[in-house]
């Protein structure tokens, strides 16, 4: 997939990104989807195996999608 070609995966990003901002999404949104994403592993995967190793890698990714999808979609920091 393309996690593993980071070159093809931040252009898709930033689309998903512009597309998100037509639907009125705004930065408070995304941690929201991000802590909703992360309750949804911890609950969904097998006992055991949502681990502080397994939490630590999925909220870094999160981070790394959440930040490229807004990083050309002209967000004011400041104001939303």
């Amino acid at each position: 997939g393309m996690l593993d070609n980071l070159p093809a995966l931040v252009p898709v990003l930033k689309d998903l990104g512009s597309r998100h901002v037509k639907y009125g999404v705004v930065p408070l949104h995304y941690d929201v989807v991000g802590g909703a994403f992360l309750a949804t592993l911890e609950q969904g995967l097998p006992k055991g195996l949502y681990t502080d190793e397994v939490r630590g890698a999925f909220t870094a990714l999160w981070g790394v999608v959440a930040t490229t999808m807004q990083s050309e979609c002209g967000y004011d920091k400041k104001k939303t």
